[in-house]
């Protein structure tokens, strides 16, 4: 896996396409660099802002994937740091022909809690401000006895993501037998004084 920088992150973003190994292989990648957390999400933010209306759908859909992801991968922190850049581009989708697609993941984040009632219903409201709360309960309703469950996506291959999370155990492996290597050298290699004597 490649090291993390705002550049790579950047080139990455511009070149992420729509398809589902796309956004699972750059969401996992920027999962692993969780330490980069703030800054991933700061660089989201900036690429949003600078996309057109297709490719802001499948940033959205990278944050989405980023968001839950995350949590089950101990990194809870992409939640709140997403807060705000969601707040500030929510609003540029109103009267784009990416809204419904939006107003469908804000339903799925409510359903699946990703985010509290309150937040959803308020980017909701960012969102053209959208239903009241009774309309909501009526169209969540509707949704839930008319829509039928989603289909997988046709280019998803499970393969690719098991190759991706074999990859990435092998790396933690790696990571492993090298930090047990560092601990076992006979000085301290984090103080100074002690590495000018390995010159």
């Amino acid at each position: 896996m490649s090291s993390f920088s705002v550049a790579t992150l950047q080139e990455k973003m511009s070149r992420l396409s729509a398809s589902q190994e796309s956004i699972e292989t750059l969401s996992l990648w920027i999962i692993h660099h969780k330490a980069f957390a703030k800054t991933s999400v700061a660089v989201w933010a900036t690429s949003f802002t600078s996309a057109d209306a297709d490719h802001r759908l499948v940033l959205l859909y990278l944050a989405n994937d980023i968001l839950q992801n995350s949590r089950r991968k101990s990194a809870d922190m992409f939640g709140e740091l997403f807060r705000d850049p969601l707040r500030q581009v929510v609003p540029h989708i109103c009267g784009q022909k990416i809204q419904s697609s939006v107003e469908r993941m804000l339903r799925i984040w409510r359903e699946r809690k990703v985010y509290d009632k309150a937040f959803v219903k308020h980017l909701d409201q960012l969102l053209c401000g959208s239903q009241s709360e009774e309309e909501e309960e009526v169209a969540e309703t509707a949704v839930s006895v008319t829509t039928p469950p989603p289909e997988p996506m046709p280019d998803f291959k499970l393969s690719l993501l098991e190759d991706a999370v074999r990859e990435l155990s092998k790396f933690q492996g790696e990571m492993r037998v090298k930090e047990s290597s560092v601990d076992s050298l006979p000085m301290d290699v984090w103080d100074s004084s002690s590495l000018s004597l390995l010159k």
